[in-house]
């Protein structure tokens, strides 16, 4: 039996039982078991009082990194974190319950996977009883998840053209819903399917970042038979950094759910707080950064990215909503997003409307 807490990876052989449970959660030899938990096991330990010093010393900048290891027993590397134990549990309502429908104005966001991750659904809404201002705080409204290795062993459109019919019709207030379609041929015929259903369908919208240079320098989108807009690096690096200004603003402007789900049989299940813990900040040559998981060294964070997404739609409507009564915005739009509702494919967004 080898227990321990989590502490500050350094990059040394100090490191050697961080590097141990990595191994482990990846491959376990035989007769290894390995129970992880970020919740304090110790019966001695006072809840209120972890809760006071979080509430104080997790707020100190110096410290902010030293409270995360002890509360949320995960490995941290000073100065890279994106989001803390103390910055989660502001935003997190574990009584949040995922909703069948709500006339909530709201947007919608599917990360989509293959075979060894999940895929996700997150809509999102904001409510004029506690906004002062249109989308001010983003609330989780409905989400889903599928766990592919535990339904077969691969995604199928099906499955969630089935669940946006039966659900998306609840939600009648839904200005726009993107679907991740990167190197996923299934999620680009689920967009082409919901575009012929009368009502919904048209709001959506494939989300990628491929681009067709011809000749001149004009760039053209990825097929003109799957509607979507560009989703390349520097919408996608946005999004993270709207979900993080959200969750660091002190003001509550977004709120989450306690969300757990497995991923594949013999595998720990991943958990929404689990992810945000678990992601960290690489830096870009532009000066910028790149979300990427702690562990796994790639960008993709099943539970988290939907909920990045719907905060970039959330930001992308808002400002649409502020300048669309200003003269001459329609013809200095310059995003994807924009020219799309300027087109007046998604309806209620026909800048000639106003």
């Amino acid at each position: 039996i080898i227990p321990s807490s989590s502490g500050i990876v350094e990059d040394s052989e100090r490191d050697w039982f961080n590097q141990l449970v990595e191994q482990i959660e990846k491959e376990a030899p035989e007769n290894y078991y390995l129970f992880r938990t970020e919740e304090s096991t110790n019966p001695v330990v006072s809840k209120e009082t972890t809760s006071a010093l979080a509430a104080g010393f997790g707020n100190v900048e110096a410290l902010k990194t030293y409270m995360d290891v002890e509360l949320s027993n995960r490995p941290r590397r000073k100065g890279d974190d994106f989001l803390t134990a103390v910055d989660i549990d502001r935003i997190e309502d574990p009584s949040l319950q995922s909703l069948e429908g709500s006339d909530l104005q709201c947007v919608g966001y599917l990360d989509t996977s293959w075979s060894s991750d999940l895929t996700s659904i997150t809509i999102a809404g904001w409510d004029p009883e506690v906004c002062e201002y249109p989308w001010q705080q983003l609330r989780i409204l409905h989400w889903q998840t599928w766990a592919p290795k535990m339904l077969g062993g691969h995604m199928k459109e099906s499955w969630v053209f089935d669940h946006l019919e039966r659900y998306v019709p609840n939600f009648p207030r839904l200005e726009l819903f993107l679907i991740d379609d990167r190197g996923m041929n299934w999620s680009k015929e689920l967009v082409i399917r919901c575009n012929q259903v009368r009502g919904w369908g048209p709001k959506i919208r494939a989300f990628h970042g491929k681009r067709v240079q011809k000749a001149g320098g004009k760039v053209e989108k990825q097929g003109n038979r799957i509607p979507g807009i560009f989703g390349g690096d520097e919408d996608r690096s946005r999004a993270w950094q709207l979900l993080e200004q959200r969750a660091m603003t002190g003001r509550r402007a977004i709120v989450i759910p306690k969300i757990t789900a497995p991923i594949a049989p013999n595998r720990a299940p991943t958990s929404l707080r689990g992810e945000l813990l678990g992601v960290t900040k690489v830096a870009q040559s532009d000066g910028g950064y790149e979300i990427r998981d702690r562990n796994r060294k790639k960008s993709h964070a099943d539970l988290a990215d939907t909920l990045a997404g719907v905060c970039l739609l959330a930001y992308y409507v808002a400002t649409n909503q502020r300048k669309r009564l200003e003269p001459g915005y329609s013809a200095r739009q310059n995003t994807a997003l924009a020219s799309i509702m300027g087109s007046g494919i998604v309806k209620g967004y026909g800048f000639g409307d106003f």
